[in-house]
């Protein structure tokens, strides 16, 4: 125990030693929600965008662009030739157009044309959201012809919008904080790199690591002090992040602060022992740098981390369940829906599993390296 606390206060006295990685340290909390915030007003205007053609030109089909712009952002469109080049140009995620005749046959369920470049979650909500404002237009008319137009008919409108802006707000916030969160799995891999994958590989090119050896100072305690350090410093800065979060940007996660941070912490042990498999088994600083990089990237690409899950096809949705990324996102988005832990258990066991897969890899790498000192 005590070659371990040795450990932690050597790499401690190193790392004060380098401002630049305190700097990192605490910047990156910031630069995660910032960087992300100035990103995620474009992307939210494309998800939330709906173009509409209105080729009817009657009250009715003002009335269903009035409850299709309670829901979602709504860009009118001259004609169905531009449909293509709005769709291509990605000013709007579908285009619907309301027929001629619309408003004659308004209590008839008239099917929209809808045209889009999505598929999967997005577009059924899409079609959701459509029938919703068609049954709300409907129910207008059906005011309308029983002579009740105008007292009921500003009552259902405005009762209607109050009710869908609340619930909206919440999904766009709780995407927003979905979104956050995966860009800061991804710089919280980075940061664990630096205490794991870096510092191991800069020991061994340095050949402390190989006169550490030679001392009283064990393998397992090496490692085991590797791990506690790299872990109290990402705990830091998962702290930091979530401060950052709900306290600076009052952004509301959709969970409690101690619930964010928790399964924040349980994927920093994951992002510290997945850096530690790559700093061992990696046979040069290039490889595992190269390596690190590659690995980080396509998994936060895949995981839904960069790119919201929901705007993906079916057959990366289904790539995406083997990163681990992926688990801590869907435990949030169930935590936001109402569960609990104890309905996300499953999912904690998978993080756990990914753990202990990459601390016996760092583990097997070790024991069966035999040459220790050649690295370039």
């Amino acid at each position: 125990m005590r070659d371990i606390f040795w450990i932690i206060r050597e790499r401690l006295v190193l790392w004060k030693n380098r401002p630049l990685q305190i700097l990192f340290l605490i910047g990156i909390p910031f630069l995660s929600v910032v960087l992300y915030l100035f990103a995620y007003g474009d992307q939210e205007t494309n998800l939330l965008t709906i173009g509409v053609v209105d080729q009817d030109r009657s009250s009715y089909s003002e009335l269903l662009i009035e409850s299709l712009e309670k829901r979602v952002s709504v860009q009118e469109i001259g004609s169905a030739e531009e449909i293509d080049q709005v769709l291509s140009r990605q000013n709007a995620v579908a285009v619907i157009t309301i027929p001629k005749g619309y408003q004659e046959n308004v209590s008839e369920n008239t099917k929209l044309s809808l045209r889009t470049f999505q598929k999967g979650e997005l577009l059924e909500n899409i079609d959701r959201l459509t029938q919703r404002a068609l049954a709300e237009v409907s129910s207008i008319h059906l005011l309308a012809e029983a002579g009740e137009e105008d007292e009921s008919l500003e009552r259902l409108k405005e009762s209607t919008e109050i009710e869908i802006n609340q619930v909206d707000q919440s999904t766009m916030t709780e995407r927003m904080s979905v979104q956050i969160v995966g860009f800061l799995l991804m710089m919280l891999l980075f940061q664990a790199g630096n205490f794991g994958t870096t510092t191991i590989q800069q020991e061994r090119r340095n050949k402390i690591y190989t006169r550490l050896m030679t001392t009283s100072v064990a393998k397992s305690t090496y490692f085991i002090g590797t791990t506690i350090f790299a872990t109290f410093a990402m705990l830091i800065q998962v702290m930091l992040a979530v401060v950052v979060m709900i306290v600076l940007f009052n952004i509301d996660p959709g969970l409690s602060a101690v619930d964010l941070i928790v399964l924040l912490s349980l994927f920093s042990l994951l992002a510290v022992s997945w850096s530690i498999a790559i700093g061992v088994l990696a046979p040069s600083t290039t490889v595992a740098a190269a390596l690190q990089s590659i690995l980080i990237t396509v998994t936060s690409l895949l995981s839904g981390a960069l790119i919201p899950h929901e705007v993906m096809p079916e057959l990366m949705q289904k790539v995406s369940m083997v990163t681990p990324q992926y688990w801590i996102l869907t435990i949030i988005k169930n935590f936001q829906s109402g569960q609990t832990w104890g309905s996300n258990y499953s999912e904690v066991i998978i993080l756990v599993i990914y753990t202990l897969f990459f601390l016996s890899l760092a583990v097997y790498g070790y024991t069966r390296r035999t040459r220790q000192e050649v690295y370039s």
